[in-house]
């Protein structure tokens, strides 16, 4: 895999430190998948709901919902807000866990989840003051829709609208939904092929969603690009994945600015956690993993990889 220099990127990283249970923002080394752990730190942290992460790029700052395990918060929920430099931290308390998505939405500095408090009064979009804490319902819940995969979701801030993947209750068969963020109106559903969906990501050059569908939890994948506006999907990259990876689902993903890689966290074929780069165009495109430094759990990574040249691509978005 030798073709240029490589481009060594310090990527922000949200993570759980597994020697003391905290929550905190490390830099990781994209070279060598060193790990430099920041200076803040969310202590007797966290009981995270899966996939309930957001990362606010503009803003330097990861977010996370999850509940205290221990200390004198133990059992209450919290909004975590961490920065990528790995200093600062608030938390704000939470009233309600929600169960489905969290996004950041630029446009409006706000974050978006929904709700799916029962299966008879449906699904809430909602959204989250990030200073507050405070959750409002946006519109009414939907009845007729439909169980949800947490974490899988995507945001298009520009369009106002959220994405995720679900299927009507009773059904086999994956769908992308899009949400209109002023009204909370479930507003389409486009069937996905075969598999399990597992990480998703807004490309806004194409106006697709492209989603990550996984035949097993580990093994063969497909990356599929689904036309939310016009209806369709076509396969973008398929992977066999022998070797790599096993993804946690819900782990925040990364899709880069030209839509020619995804970024994302998993597991390597010793079960060491790490860093994954997977080209998103061919048969067998590029998949690389980086094992990053042990004793730390990755949830989130902020990476870009505009271009992916082989012993080039691990790059970030955000450099610290």
């Amino acid at each position: 895999m030798a073709c240029c220099a490589s481009v060594q990127a310090q990527l922000a990283g949200l993570v759980h430190d597994e020697t003391n249970g905290s929550l905190r923002v490390v830099s990781i080394d994209s070279a060598t998948g060193n790990v430099a752990a920041g200076a803040g730190e969310v202590a007797d942290c966290c009981r995270l709901g899966g996939g309930l992460v957001a990362a606010d790029v503009a803003g330097e700052r990861f977010f996370a919902i999850g509940v205290w395990s221990g200390g004198d918060n133990a059992d209450q929920i919290g909004l975590f807000e961490l920065a990528f430099d790995g200093s600062a931290v608030a938390s704000q308390f939470l009233g309600a866990v929600p169960t489905g998505a969290l996004e950041w939405d630029s446009l409006n500095a706000r974050l978006i989840t929904v709700s799916v408090p029962d299966f008879t009064s449906g699904l809430q979009l909602q959204s989250i003051d990030p200073t507050t804490g405070s959750i409002q319902n946006i519109g009414s819940a939907t009845p007729d829709c439909c169980e949800i995969l947490t974490g899988v979701s995507t945001i298009d801030p520009a369009g106002q609208r959220l994405f995720f993947a679900g299927r009507a209750n009773g059904e086999a068969d994956w769908a992308v939904y899009g949400v209109d963020l002023g009204t909370g109106e479930v507003n389409n559903a486009e069937l996905l092929p075969s598999g399990h969906p597992g990480f998703m990501a807004f490309n806004p050059s194409l106006g697709t969603v492209d989603v990550l569908m996984q035949q097993t939890l580990s093994g063969g994948t497909q990356i599929i690009a689904v036309d939310v506006d016009n209806g369709g999907a076509i396969i973008l990259a398929e992977h066999e994945n022998s070797d790599c990876c096993h993804f946690e689902l819900g782990q925040t993903p990364s899709l880069s600015e030209d839509g020619d890689s995804w970024w994302l966290s998993g597991r390597d074929s010793a079960l060491q956690t790490s860093l994954v780069a997977m080209g998103s165009a061919g048969i067998n495109a590029v998949t690389t993993t980086r094992a990053i430094t042990s004793g730390y759990l990755l949830r989130a990574v902020v990476v870009n990889g505009e271009t992916l040249s082989l012993d080039q691509i691990f790059r970030d978005r955000f450099e610290l």
